[in-house]
């Protein structure tokens, strides 16, 4: 993949100008799901609050997608 990216000849700067908005949104979303299961009950949500913890700290993008869709109840 690092040569692929280093194959496209973008410009200086492009390319960090292309991830650092992505990197935001998944540091938005990882803090979004941390702070949402930490102020949940426990009864709302589906399955061990600490798995869950682990699981939107360990999978990126997809581990806070899964917890929004799969982890509460509601």
């Amino acid at each position: 993949m690092h040569t692929l990216l280093l194959s496209l000849n973008l410009p200086n700067g492009t390319l960090l100008s292309l991830l650092l908005p992505l990197a935001a949104l998944e540091i938005i979303l990882l803090v979004v799901a941390l702070v949402d299961l930490v102020r949940r009950e426990p009864e709302r949500v589906n399955g061990s609050k600490l798995v869950w913890g682990l699981i939107i700290i360990l999978i990126t993008t997809l581990g806070p997608i899964c917890y929004f869709i799969l982890g509460r109840k509601e």
